[in-house]
């Protein structure tokens, strides 16, 4: 019996095609499914053995925004190596970049097929960065010992950066090394990626009194969406926020 997880369905809303991570007996697949009908297999890895645990956390999937690129984070030799995969071509455009993180915990693409954003331990961090695939190069958008998961890329009419969860206490939070590793609750933080200067704004977005906010989105030209679980079961919520005249930043909750 084979166990199936990670399942990634295509963006594009046109196309039926997804890919899954299948584990069977030691050995690990990423299977491309075309039109429920045609399987093929992107990727494979392990030797047979029946006593064999699957990964917890890889092999990591991500689609490119028009649904034609898939990108795999694995993790093979003892290091975290990023494959591509171009689904109309049946080719591998990149296969074997050593990513130079500890560990990575989620991965998505930007508006274009050559950026990648990760959340990763770095230095024994968890941060977030911006990763260019054709040039190997890493912006790093946050550096502190909180936290910093769930990134996912945002255009508002008004704002363009990376919404994701954090566990710092509020946007200015203090970071040294003297700095205890805390409980926060998580909530849902916007970084700003339009200013290039070592101190990038970050806008609070949540203020949960209970619970936790995680796994924050876009949800339409206004809006972002956030999962809490604030009343002891996990919701979605939608809110939205608008800058006015001289830099105020107001969030709405509907």
């Amino acid at each position: 019996r084979s166990d199936y997880s990670r399942f990634q369905p295509n963006p594009n809303p046109k196309n039926n095609t997804y890919v899954l991570v299948q584990f069977h007996n030691g050995v690990t697949k990423v299977v491309y499914q075309e039109n429920f009908l045609k399987q093929r297999v992107i990727w494979k890895s392990g030797i047979k053995n029946l006593e064999a645990v699957a990964h917890p956390q890889y092999p990591l999937l991500a689609w490119e925004p028009k649904g034609t690129e898939i990108a795999l984070v694995v993790w093979e030799k003892g290091q975290l190596l990023l494959h591509v995969y171009d689904v109309l071509q049946q080719t591998k455009i990149i296969e074997n970049q050593v990513l130079p993180f500890d560990q990575v915990n989620h991965l998505q693409y930007m508006l274009d097929d050559n950026t990648l954003i990760i959340s990763g331990v770095k230095g024994g961090q968890s941060d977030i960065f911006i990763y260019q695939l054709t040039e190997q190069k890493i912006t790093q958008l946050t550096n502190d010992v909180y936290d910093d998961i769930d990134p996912t890329f945002v255009a508002f009419p008004n704002r363009l950066g990376i919404i994701f969860a954090s566990n710092r206490p509020g946007p200015n939070a203090p970071n040294s090394d003297t700095v205890l590793p805390n409980r926060n609750r998580y909530n849902i933080f916007l970084a700003d990626i339009n200013n290039n200067s070592e101190f990038r704004q970050i806008t609070q977005l949540t203020n949960l009194k209970h619970g936790n906010a995680r796994y924050p989105s876009q949800y339409n030209m206004n809006h972002f969406t956030y999962v809490s679980d604030e009343n002891g079961i996990g919701n979605r919520w939608a809110g939205f926020f608008s800058t006015q005249t001289g830099g105020l930043d107001t969030v709405y909750f509907v």
